[in-house]
């Protein structure tokens, strides 16, 4: 058994007002100024100093076309280089570029953080969303894309995302090792990224394998993919609370080896 434990903030940044101070004054640049704009107000990291193609997750790409998986935050920078090193690397077309975007657990407080991203980066069309705290969300969310894309598309993810979304990512990666991963490290990350912790996220991983298959998708007869059983529970005052069921019970079948 491996137990990982996730720290949730109390207080992320940018802040509702810095966003809104932030956005009177973008709303009508383009997308490279507003990089310079974003940089200048250093919410989360500053400059880019590298971008690659991850070691442990290269991917396969058999002469087919490839579809981007774009895992954004505010760090419009370091998303836009990731774009570009998809565009140079893998003739990526942005426009059919898949995103999924962070949707913070409590939304009444932060949910507008998932608009602000969304209209960040131009409001793309093709979007869904995914929890930035139960990892299982991304997860089922990027075997959604494969399970669409698998026989005609290679897949590459670019990722920024929150630590429990890197989690999720590097388990569906596991999965897929066809699939490839694009990174980015900023020149500094700013110490205004979150503030005080409000409560934490033990996860459980049984490593002994349990078989996914999606067998509700018609057409569709995907290999058996390997992934660790889990559970998820959030630790407050001492008292297990586990999180709420996926957002996508039909999407995967689970029975013990």
């Amino acid at each position: 058994m491996l137990e990982i434990c996730y720290a949730e903030a109390i207080h992320y940044f940018p802040e509702e007002t810095e966003w809104n101070e932030f956005k009177e004054k973008f709303k009508n640049l383009d997308l490279v100024d507003r990089a310079r704009l974003f940089d200048q107000y250093n919410f989360q990291s500053k400059g880019v100093e590298n971008v690659f193609e991850s070691l442990n997750f290269p991917g396969r790409n058999d002469s087919q076309p490839t579809t981007l998986v774009v895992v954004p935050n505010f760090s419009v920078e370091r998303v836009q280089r990731m774009l570009n090193f998809a565009a140079d690397n893998y003739s990526v077309n942005r426009e059919e570029s898949e995103w999924i975007i962070g949707m913070p657990p409590d939304r009444p407080k932060n949910g507008w953080r998932y608009e602000a991203l969304w209209e960040l980066f131009n409001q793309p069309s093709r979007k869904r969303d995914a929890c930035t705290l139960n990892f299982k969300d991304i997860l089922h969310g990027l075997q959604e894309i494969w399970l669409e894309t698998c026989e005609t598309r290679s897949l590459v993810i670019a990722s920024v995302a929150s630590k429990a979304q890197h989690l999720g990512t590097f388990m569906f990666l596991k999965m897929h090792p066809e699939v490839g991963l694009v990174l980015s490290e900023p020149k500094q990350f700013t110490a205004a990224i979150c503030l005080n912790l409000r409560r934490s996220a033990l996860i459980c991983l049984n490593l002994r394998s349990f078989f996914i298959r999606d067998e509700d998708s018609p057409g569709i007869s995907p290999p058996p993919l390997l992934i660790p059983h889990s559970s998820f529970c959030i630790l407050h005052s001492a008292v297990l609370q586990p999180l709420p069921p996926p957002r996508y019970p039909s999407l995967i079948r689970c029975q013990s080896r």
